[in-house]
């Protein structure tokens, strides 16, 4: 696998990576205040719904913090830095780059494909994530990539 960027945009890729976890967090910040507010207002064994949680939030909050369509944008732009950032950091050189790099390289990303293909259509027929698109299925493919690559260099081999 060829790379095509300096050892130093690594960091940058990583930084990148966590704006896109921080705006992911803004973005559901009344998910979360929802399910705080009925934790507070849980009292002995009476559940409460999804949807009167965010009622509840609703009203305590005089509205939603971001608006559904907004809060779908947050997601969206979340997902582009975060596959935009494991991107720019996969296509980084190491500092020193040989030919056995390259080939862990390459045998990591056959084996991120592969699994996750796999984790993908065994989980789909299941609909155990619900919406889960193929941006879902790039991002998984480099966060696989990243921790095979990590695990085969410095715990199988130590260099």
């Amino acid at each position: 696998m060829k790379t095509y960027l300096p050892h130093f945009m690594r960091k940058i890729g990583i930084a990148i990576f966590i704006i896109s976890i921080i705006i992911s967090f803004i973005g559901s910040v009344d998910h979360f205040m929802s399910g705080f507010v009925s934790g507070y207002n849980e009292y002995d064994d009476i559940t409460v719904k999804y949807e009167d949680d965010m009622q509840a939030w609703k009203n305590i909050n005089n509205g939603l913090i971001f608006s559904e369509e907004e809060q779908k944008q947050l997601s969206y732009i979340a997902l582009i830095c975060s596959i935009s950032g494991l991107l720019v950091y996969v296509l980084s050189k190491e500092r020193i780059e040989d030919e056995f790099l390259s080939q862990l390289r390459a045998n990591s990303l056959i084996k991120a494909v592969v699994f996750s293909w796999l984790f993908y259509f065994i989980l789909k027929p299941l609909n155990f994530f619900g919406d889960f698109e193929a941006l879902s299925v790039l991002q998984l493919q480099f966060i696989i990539y990243i921790v095979v690559y990590a695990y085969t260099r410095k715990i199988k081999y130590a260099e």
